[in-house]
């Protein structure tokens, strides 16, 4: 089946809520200007909620962004490209674990030991930001291209697994990895021209142990010590 006959397919389909909590007249809007922009085919609704695979295209060629939907919350593998066909983005969420930790933060803090959902028990919003889509796409390259906003079909998600955004000419931006929710282990940002600007590591969310920096051209411009709860130690800057 091409885009056209998955267009015409879509058509003919009510548009249903697609966000896991939202309200009806919301997820029309949202969706309806959505699919303005970008031709998409919805999965098969499960519950009143879409369940399957969701796929967008810039062209009839070039898909846009394509995963997979559990009941209206990403679950796995979640890609997106440049019209031009390059890599922009690929995200790892889990639907189980958003639910999980949904439920966690409800125990007394005594049973709950995720460290989003104890972040959580002392700050409510820290679960709301850490499953918002805008701050999961956040850090894609802006600049002058508009293509690199991105406007996710979905109003939740827990990232969990591999993180990367790209530069329009294919080469990475940033990547690294979230553990339930937060980011966990070692992350590295490069410059557009390919040169590393940061490379260090996170534990539950907070930059851990070493961090460098660097300049333009590749040169070393610091590095700062932070400790296990993200407190910065100390810094040595370099000329």
């Amino acid at each position: 089946m091409n885009m056209h006959q998955l267009i015409g397919t879509v058509a003919l389909v009510t548009v249903w809520p697609y966000y896991a909590v939202n309200s009806i007249a919301e997820t029309i809007s949202a969706w309806n200007a959505r699919r303005t922009e970008f031709p998409a085919q919805m999965p098969p609704l499960k519950n009143g909620l879409p369940h399957g695979v969701f796929r967008s295209w810039h062209t009839e060629e070039q898909l846009h962004d394509e995963g997979n939907l559990h009941l209206g919350i990403p679950d796995g593998q979640w890609k997106g490209w440049y019209s031009n066909g390059q890599p922009k983005f690929i995200r790892h969420f889990s639907a189980y674990k958003y639910h999980l930790i949904r439920q966690e933060i409800k125990r007394d803090t005594r049973h709950v030991v995720t460290p989003l959902a104890l972040e959580a028990k002392e700050d409510p919003t820290a679960f709301i930001k850490a499953t918002t889509p805008s701050n999961s796409f956040k850090d894609l390259p802006v600049g002058n291209d508009p293509q690199a906003l991105y406007t996710a079909p979905f109003k939740h998600c827990l990232p969990h697994g591999l993180y990367m955004n790209f530069y329009s000419d294919g080469r990475v931006k940033d990547s690294g990895y979230y553990k339930n929710g937060l980011r966990d282990g070692h992350w590295e940002t490069r410059q557009d021209n390919g040169m590393t600007r940061s490379v260090g590591g996170y534990r539950h969310g907070h930059k851990a142990g070493t961090w460098a920096t660097y300049d333009f051209e590749g040169k070393l411009k610091s590095l700062a010590t932070y400790s296990r709860k993200g407190k910065l130690v100390s810094q040595k800057m370099y000329d």
